[in-house]
């Protein structure tokens, strides 16, 4: 009798005191700034699982606004792409090369400013889940190419210490003077 309540003792302390792989809370954990992208170019989006585990055989979720919406969906093992919205069927993959540690990344082609917002990873087990919210901006190349050229306009206009009277010199053979005149339009040159 005594060793039928020790074992009863005893089964129900590792019952309470020593966790499954299965009943471990984890964290979703994404980048802690905004993930900046030109249109026109890939985006990867990363998150993983803290602690870190295996995350083969959970199901890792991306959707923007919509948890139904989805924009990639890894499911029993493999990838579900015929239940993508449309948007991004055929621009995206679910890189999953640290996936044996919970980590992962979106993998998006193509970038368009309607992709810009909030994206959201979410891994679930069967006993517990969790998710992360990233942000994509997306920027146009001309606006990029457009600060460059302001910088350089800048450098060259604080070089030559140029003021509202434009100064007509040469410079490596090129005239320094159509410099001048789009400092003073993009008013980037110091007074």
């Amino acid at each position: 009798m005594g060793n039928l309540t020790l074992c009863s003792y005893i089964i129900f302390f590792f019952t309470l005191h020593v966790p499954t792989l299965e009943s471990v809370n984890f964290k979703v954990i994404g980048p802690d700034h905004p993930i900046t992208v030109s249109a026109g170019e890939d985006a990867l989006l990363p998150c993983h699982l803290s602690p870190s585990m295996n995350a083969q055989e959970m199901e890792v979720r991306w959707f923007q606004s919509k948890f139904s919406e989805l924009v990639y969906l890894y499911q029993h093992g493999k990838d579900q792409t015929e239940v993508q919205i449309s948007k991004y069927r055929g621009r995206t993959e679910l890189l999953k090369d640290g996936i044996v540690d919970g980590r992962v990344a979106l993998h998006i082609r193509n970038i368009t400013p309607s992709d810009q917002g909030q994206f959201i990873c979410f891994f679930r087990s069967p006993s517990f889940h969790g998710e992360a919210t990233l942000e994509l901006k997306v920027t146009e190349k001309l606006q990029n190419e457009l600060q460059l050229r302001r910088a350089q306009i800048y450098q060259v206009c604080h070089i030559f210490k140029l003021s509202a009277n434009s100064l007509k010199c040469v410079c490596g053979g090129h005239e320094i003077h159509q410099y001048v005149q789009m400092c003073m339009h993009f008013r980037a040159c110091p007074a």
